[in-house]
């Protein structure tokens, strides 16, 4: 298996003396190429509350899963904090996609085919008490979120993440131990079921030891296993760093 990845990012911060934050940035890997720009104004009215808009772009050749996809999307964001440690998160995304399948691909891949568009509200509670966000050795991180799509589109569906982390120094402060444990799912409503580029799929990346979609449902007879992504998942891990 081979693979390639490069990113070029540019971030200009404290535009006209008021802290703002403009980023373009893209990057390219064997799987997708994504391009985003984004603005965040931290005081938005002289309040502690953040705003963003974000516009992006992903092509991807997902060969694990038997298709191209394109998206073109774009969201407006707010958080603000709950408390010295919590913040709240709220989203509006509208999102295009368009599904083209690989020839042999799955059935479920070929019915997912065409164009469909997300219009979706979402939030995300998350708690941080870690005493360094880069190497922890202390503290630990919650996060909770859903999406909410429906809202005009053509999909709907509720999806629900959450995902937890604790470090704690194991005799002395050089050697770290860690517990992480992340969960979703997913679930169409109204008569939907869920499109096949809103299932997970998991592994590379998101879980160490596993190829890129190399954990769940596949359709064993297609293209030497292709994968067709789930509607739930869990994944715990037990980490020790020196």
């Amino acid at each position: 298996t081979s693979s390639f990845v490069g990113q070029f990012s540019y971030t200009e911060s404290n535009l006209f003396g008021r802290g703002q934050a403009l980023r373009l940035s893209a990057s390219v890997s064997s799987v997708s190429k994504e391009f985003e720009f984004s603005f965040t104004e931290p005081y938005f009215l002289d309040r502690p509350l953040a705003a963003g808009i974000d516009l992006y772009k992903v092509l991807t050749n997902y060969d694990q899963a038997s298709y191209q996809g394109n998206t073109t999307a774009a969201g407006l964001r707010f958080g603000f904090p709950t408390s010295e440690f919590g913040n709240v998160g709220l989203r509006y995304t509208y999102r295009i996609d368009d599904i083209t399948p690989y020839a042999g691909a799955p059935a479920q891949v070929q019915l997912a085919a065409g164009s469909a568009e997300t219009s979706s509200f979402g939030y995300t509670y998350s708690y941080n008490t870690l005493d360094d966000p880069i190497r922890p050795t202390h503290g630990m991180t919650f996060s909770f979120s859903q999406d909410l799509a429906g809202f005009g589109g053509t999909l709907k569906y509720l999806r629900t993440e959450t995902a937890f982390s604790a470090h704690h120094p194991i005799i002395w402060d050089d050697l770290v131990g860690t517990f992480s444990l992340t969960a979703g799912y997913i679930n169409g409503y109204d008569g939907q079921h869920v499109r096949l580029n809103e299932r997970f799929f998991k592994g590379g990346d998101s879980f160490r030891g596993f190829n890129t979609a190399g954990i769940g449902p596949r359709d064993i007879h297609v293209n030497g296993q292709s994968a067709v992504g789930g509607n739930a998942y869990a994944i715990g891990s037990v980490e020790v760093r020196l």
